[in-house]
């Protein structure tokens, strides 16, 4: 009965290349009262986020992107 899972996250603004895969998954989230879902949102932002939680999860699987972004993403955690 304590914490918050806040996600980050969303599909992408200009093409949702999940193919709506994720739909369920986040329709659970947002029906579960201990979870808090936010938009992607600015670095700053993201890194002010980052530093109020305790753990953190890069849920994404593995792919060129994440390799090239494993500095500002597992890093920062």
């Amino acid at each position: 009965g304590r914490g918050e899972l806040v996600f980050v996250g969303g599909a992408h603004p200009t093409r949702d290349v999940s193919l709506g895969r994720f739909d369920a998954i986040l329709a659970r989230l947002r029906a579960h009262p201990r979870v808090r879902l936010l938009p992607p949102t600015s670095y700053d932002d993201y890194l002010s986020l980052l530093a109020e939680g305790g753990v953190a999860l890069d849920l994404m699987a593995r792919n060129a992107e994440r390799e090239i972004a494993y500095t500002t993403r597992t890093v920062r955690y």
